[in-house]
């Protein structure tokens, strides 16, 4: 007797409305389809294929990013079972005629799309494909398990017969093992590693559920009496593999499979986010880990900011550093929690000293900016920290310009902001005060902690910024104005100061 499997159905369109409108022209579930996921472009999709695994594609034409046209090109070069089904408007005939010659099924007109045609061509599309079709014997276990787990994780209450369960697990335990890549080539290296270790044991079953880009998660069956050897070879393999490729967290031993979903939940997701706290651990065990007692205080917001408010930086930081020493190894606080806690820091910092008559405000933006966005995609909670780190370094200039300075220093500052645009000297400022320009010097060092000309390139280039947005001022006249002689030399001061040249950071101002 032929069994036929439910075909799967990937959405491609970046009209939202488009893709839900599908959604609701069948019921797909009586017809034999499922719809497993939908993206916005080719590029979404193509990032979704490996682990959805569609039969069919049913994608739009004209999309931003990465088109239709190209989709079906790529596709059925990487995947050539994979059926495409083309929607379209009537404008872009010509355009779409191309695709046939890569293979697609037929072409859907948007405007007359109709629940009728499309399931006509759906059943077109469906027989082209040998593989929906096995005997009662050969149903593939995989893509029931997938299917099964789906569902139990849905929150759906399932149900299996006796003899159907002992067919899909033959043994009494299960371990669930969850594996968490960062790059797309790792995740194919350990796709293949996993398969050919599971595969070379004859003492347990396996199967791979899908769930989620750079997430790989499988079921393991295996008899009670394997699985502390199961661990420990599984454990040898993976302490061997060099480079690191990826993170395993593998589940505490449990014996009944309708308790997947729960354990993934709770153990493994749980336990995802390890990886970021210690990249340096290659395989979790969740018996290890997920009991663990973590015992963290608050971070006393008040007192930080009360110190800073007082201009006791050092003291505010040395807290702060301490913190977030017990704070970097707190496991189970969430990656997006971490780094929010950081992003709050450079957001309360930057407006603290703007409110202390910062004279930066411009730059102290930008930097928060460009730290904010850098811990946001940083990998790791060290990562993160040292980001946090190089942002109190580059603001450093603007702690010791708050502390209090004397009044001679004061007139100084005063002299060297009316004065920048000239080709102003130590020297000469030193004449001008009745000082010896050594002993100046040693004045700026150790009343100022900012050097003459460090102070007089900060001047200029703030100066030079401002000047940048108004584009009708060609670089070489800024250079000029602030008073810099030699243009080769301001752009070097700018990017020194800046992190980018002159033109760099006038196309960045909108």
């Amino acid at each position: 007797m032929i069994t036929e499997t439910t075909c799967r159905i990937l959405i491609v369109d970046d009209e939202v409305l488009i893709r839900q409108g599908i959604k609701y022209y069948l019921d797909w579930e009586k017809e034999g389809f499922e719809i497993i996921g939908e993206a916005a472009n080719g590029k979404e999709a193509l990032d979704l294929l490996e682990d959805t695994q569609p039969h069919i594609l049913l994608t739009d034409i004209v999309m931003p990013i990465m088109d239709g046209e190209e989709l079906t090109r790529i596709v059925k070069e990487r995947y050539p079972n994979i059926e495409i089904i083309i929607l379209s408007s009537f404008s872009e005939y010509e355009y779409v005629r191309s695709t046939f010659q890569s293979g697609i099924v037929d072409y859907i007109l948007k405007p007359k799309l109709n629940s009728t045609e499309l399931l006509q061509v759906l059943n077109q599309a469906k027989k082209r494909i040998p593989n929906l079709y096995w005997s009662n014997e050969t149903v593939l276990a995989e893509s029931n398990i997938n299917k099964l787990v789906n569902k139990l994780m849905s929150g759906y209450q399932i149900s299996l017969a006796e003899s159907e369960y002992i067919r899909l697990f033959p043994n009494d335990s299960f371990y669930l093992l969850g594996v968490h890549t960062e790059k797309e080539e790792s995740e194919m290296l350990v796709k293949k590693y996993i398969t050919n270790h599971m595969s070379s044991s004859p003492v347990l079953t396996y199967y791979s559920i899908s769930v989620g880009k750079y997430k790989q998660l499988y079921l393991i069956n295996l008899e009670k009496s394997n699985a502390r050897f199961f661990q420990e070879s599984f454990k040898g393999a993976i302490e061997e593999e060099k480079p690191k490729q990826a993170t395993y967290i593998l589940s505490n031993l449990y014996t009944d499979f309708f308790q997947t979903s729960a354990i993934y939940v709770k153990q493994i997701e749980k336990l995802y986010s390890l990886s970021f706290y210690y990249p340096d651990i290659s395989l979790v065990l969740a018996e290890k880990w997920i009991n663990k007692e973590l015992d963290i205080s608050s971070f006393n917001q008040e007192r930080f900011n009360k110190e800073w408010k007082n201009k006791n930086f050092q003291v505010a930081l040395t807290y702060l550093r301490s913190y977030m020493e017990e704070y970097s190894t707190c496991y189970k606080v969430e990656i997006t929690e971490f780094k929010g806690f950081f992003h709050k820091l450079l957001f309360d910092i930057t407006v603290m000293l703007e409110n202390m008559e910062s004279k930066e405000k411009e730059m102290l933006e930008e930097r928060r900016n460009n730290y904010f966005n850098k811990i946001a995609s940083a990998s790791s909670a060290k990562e993160t920290i040292s980001y946090f780190y190089e942002f109190i370094e580059e603001i450093k200039d603007s702690l010791l310009i708050k502390s209090p300075v004397s009044n001679h220093m004061k007139r100084l500052i005063t002299y060297i902001e009316e004065h920048y645009s000239q080709p102003l000297t130590l020297t000469e400022l030193a004449a001008h005060f009745h000082f010896n320009p050594s002993y100046l010097s040693n004045y700026f060092s150790s009343h100022y902690k900012e050097s003459f000309i460090e102070l007089l390139n900060r001047v200029r280039i703030e100066e030079a910024s401002k000047l940048l947005k108004n584009k009708d001022i060609s670089i070489a006249e800024i250079s000029g104005i602030v008073g810099y002689a030699d243009q080769s030399y301001f752009c070097k001061v700018f990017k020194k100061r800046k992190g980018m040249s002159p033109s760099h950071y006038r196309r960045t101002i909108k």
